[in-house]
């Protein structure tokens, strides 16, 4: 059975009107999540301990996770806004700055 599209027509936060993907980003309109189906989708792989709960595509790379492993994407990418964010505000953006990689 073919992998079901979450996102195939429409984005969160996109309205459904015309919209210039690219004021997003050059990735912003080739990012979706592919729920997973069949075996893989119940039981776990070894050596992993989870099974797959749907693959994360990136323009052309596609990469199968765990639920753990999502939880794990979502925490870094959070951190990594809050650290801009963070930057930027005490002006360490400038080039030749450096910022905390704790």
């Amino acid at each position: 059975m073919a992998q079901k599209h979450i996102n195939q027509d429409y984005k969160r936060g996109m309205s459904t009107t015309k919209v210039d993907p690219a004021k997003y980003g050059k990735h912003w309109a080739g990012i979706e999540f592919q729920l997973a189906t069949g075996a893989k989708s119940k039981q776990p792989t070894a050596p992993a301990t989870q099974p797959i709960v749907g693959s994360l595509v990136i323009g052309n790379t596609v990469v199968e996770l765990t639920f753990s492993e999502t939880n794990k994407i979502i925490t870094e990418i959070v951190q990594g806004q809050q650290a801009y964010n963070t930057a930027k505000k005490l002006g360490q953006l400038e080039s030749g700055m450096e910022t905390y990689r704790g």
